[in-house]
């Protein structure tokens, strides 16, 4: 076996060849298409490749190994120092075959199939978890696996109001929602309503009568809360084993409701908690 180094600079369609006879010259240079690049390789004399790590050189390093070629990769920030002037196909040949003579260069071994399959899962996985962490840093609905969720909306008006009726919307994994109204001036936290067992087989709006519906002053703050259930204790479930995130699609989830209100100026306001005998 002569003492032969082909370097490849790998792209889409064609590659970029370069075989050294000795160190720091290149014999020749070829351009190839995919189609007769292995044909290339089956036709040489046993030669050490030279590839920048990737995952195409990945695959291309166990094609040609197959041949009885010793394959080498080089991460691609080891060959970088070694090209000189512009870059193109030409000199990432040159600069390879440079970088594979030094020494303190080692090189990446080349995976098999499997790991490589298994290097995309968990990147995919990195992936999800990276969008998952922004979702969650963000405040959006995210529901575990066989978990449970709370979550909670707050909404305050500068004037007075009277609540007539409130309807919460979710999807198949909501169970349960409730309004609450917190009274900065005295701490106290009323709730206002109640809706258990919520089921998105039908979605109700719960009217107060007029008689009863709750009189909120300015500043009064109202609570919003929802609970979610993503167990196969849930009879909506479709799936326990899913992520559940916010969205409009069926599978997902909302978290919010539709409430309807009466704006009021502080003469109607004190009128309504007179007619009812209350002070506010």
């Amino acid at each position: 076996m002569k003492d032969k180094t082909i370097a490849v600079d790998l792209a889409k369609n064609v590659f970029q060849i370069g075989v050294s006879d000795r160190p720091g010259h290149v014999e020749k240079t070829y351009r190839l298409s995919r189609a007769k690049f292995l044909g290339f390789f089956a036709n040489q004399e046993l030669a050490t490749v030279v590839m920048e790590a990737c995952g195409s050189a990945h695959y291309w390093g166990r094609q040609i190994r197959e041949l009885g070629h010793t394959v080498v990769l080089i991460s691609p920030q080891y060959v970088t120092p070694y090209v000189r002037r512009n870059k193109t196909d030409r000199t990432d040949v040159k600069g390879l075959l440079e970088a594979y003579r030094d020494s303190d260069i080692h090189p990446v071994p080349i995976k098999t199939l499997a790991q490589q399959q298994l290097t995309s899962l968990h990147r995919i996985r990195s992936t999800w978890m990276r969008t998952r962490t922004a979702r969650i840093n963000n405040g959006e609905l995210v529901i575990p696996p066989h978990g449970h969720v709370m979550t909670q909306g707050l909404h305050s008006f500068d004037h007075p109001v009277r609540i007539d009726s409130f309807q919460p919307h979710g999807h198949l994994r909501m169970n349960a929602a409730s309004l609450e109204v917190f009274y900065p001036s005295t701490g106290l936290t009323e709730q206002i309503s109640q809706v258990s067992n919520w089921s998105a087989t039908w979605h109700h709006s719960h009217i107060y009568d007029p008689a009863v519906s709750p009189l909120l002053p300015a500043g009064a703050v109202l609570v919003i809360k929802q609970w979610y259930d993503n167990t196969a204790k849930n009879p909506n479930n479709p799936d326990p084993d899913q992520w559940v995130f916010d969205g409009s699609r069926t599978g997902d989830e909302m978290s919010h409701a539709w409430i309807a209100v009466t704006h009021l100026d502080d003469e109607g306001y004190e009128k309504l908690l007179a007619e009812r005998g209350q002070t506010d």
